[in-house]
């Protein structure tokens, strides 16, 4: 006699191959569930530190003789003009300096200073190119300690610097960069050029000028004497 093969595919079958509800139940308590937590660091909600804004001001002097075109170049800067923007109290400052580009490039010069100064005298780093102009730099640091203030932290400490003499005929271009780290990140700003000594357009070209244009150009006519003397800030 023949026996009859077991039910696949009625709906007997299927039935009988389907767990119960308290067998569901049952192996999903039996699971173990796992979580996974990761830890979010704390300056993630802010975002990464942003470098700091530098800024300030100083006073550009530049001589030079009509005859010989002997020049000097001095700086001046009172406490309080340079500035470190975007810090909070606690923050740490460092590095804090200012590099003084001239170009054309006048060769290896010494600076005096003012005694007494929290500024190094500025030193010859160097050549480079700046805007496409050869440029030779000249970088003083800042010797003291700068406690941060939340906002804008004010670096103590004036400025005052003078160039040995040197030669050149041409205009003189000077660029300022000022930089400071807070916490390990630094941050830096240029200015300039600043011209020195530019041909004097003629009477003619100076009647088409702007009025503040014709202004500063009337400043810059041949001297009655034999030194020139141009200022600008930067």
């Amino acid at each position: 006699m023949d026996h009859p093969s077991p039910v696949h595919g009625t709906a007997a079958g299927r039935l009988a191959s389907t767990p119960s509800r308290r067998t569901v139940v049952k192996a999903a308590w039996m699971t173990p569930v796992v979580l996974t937590v990761s830890a979010t660091p704390a300056f993630a909600v802010s975002g990464p530190q942003q470098p700091p804004v530098v800024s300030g001001q100083l006073r550009l002097i530049a001589r030079r003789n009509v005859n010989t075109c002997v020049t000097t170049l001095q700086v001046q800067g009172d406490t309080g003009e340079f500035l470190i923007g975007s810090t909070a109290a606690g923050d740490t400052i460092t590095h804090v300096s200012i590099t003084f580009y001239l170009s054309p490039d006048p060769g290896p010069l010494t600076w005096s200073a003012d005694s007494g100064s929290v500024w190094s005298k500025p030193v010859d780093v160097g050549t480079t190119t700046v805007d496409g102009a050869p440029a030779r730099m000249f970088r003083t640091t800042y010797a003291g300690s700068v406690s941060a203030h939340d906002g804008m932290t004010v670096v103590p400490g004036a400025v005052d610097f003078t160039t040995s003499q040197f030669t050149e005929c041409d205009p003189l271009k000077v660029w300022v960069r000022r930089a400071a780290s807070v916490n390990g990140i630094e941050g830096s700003s240029l200015v300039g050029p600043r011209n020195f000594f530019a041909p004097v357009a003629p009477e003619s070209s100076r009647r088409t000028m702007a009025d503040g244009e014709e202004s500063e150009a009337r400043t810059k006519k041949a001297p009655r004497h034999d030194e020139i003397v141009e200022r600008h800030t930067a």
